[in-house]
């Protein structure tokens, strides 16, 4: 294959990919802000910090979606506290993608979890953080914690994408191109 048809093959499949991710991004931004999704989620990921973080604090009480302690300390856990952007970005990248359904469920399974988890790591470290160290936590939250999730999902899809090329690089079809 000459080498403008390379190009051109992989600058659509560029341009389809940015174009699908966009429309997957929407679409899943908008499901997920249905109360009837957004709230559980929420409900879920305050239980879920609260009963980790009642292992390190005896003092620990979870009220709907806030985490409280004795010295005051007071953690909402609201919407875009759940990890769901990272998710949500991570999803739509894997659906743009050209690799086949089976590959984009195994991406899934195993990113949407690690994502989930790692947000969860946020969360009750954020919590003791400002438990111990109250004038670090707005630069945690803010900076720190941003940037390692969105780190998490880059490098998630970086190499769920990776090894999906490389699959596909041995299938006997693609050898009998080059």
């Amino acid at each position: 294959m000459p080498d403008s048809k390379i190009r051109h093959s992989l600058k659509d499949r560029l341009v389809r990919f940015s174009l699908y991710f966009f429309i997957i991004l929407i679409v899943l931004q908008s499901i997920t802000h249905i109360p009837t999704i957004s709230e559980p989620v929420v409900y879920f990921t305050t239980l879920i910090t609260g009963t980790f973080l009642k292992l390190i604090y005896s003092d620990i009480a979870i009220k709907g979606f806030h985490i409280t302690s004795a010295n005051g300390i007071d953690m909402e856990i609201i919407y875009e506290c759940t990890g769901i952007y990272g998710i949500i970005v991570f999803t739509s990248a894997i659906f743009a993608t050209w690799f086949n359904l089976y590959e984009k469920l195994k991406g899934l399974l195993i990113g949407i979890p690690t994502i989930y988890c790692a947000n969860l790591v946020r969360l009750i470290l954020l919590f003791v953080i400002a438990h111990e160290n109250p004038p670090s936590f707005e630069y945690f939250h803010t900076y720190f914690w941003q940037l390692f999730l969105i780190i998490v999902v880059v490098i998630l899809f970086y190499f769920w994408f990776r090894s999906n090329l490389a699959k596909a690089a041995n299938l006997p079809f693609h050898k009998a191109k080059r």
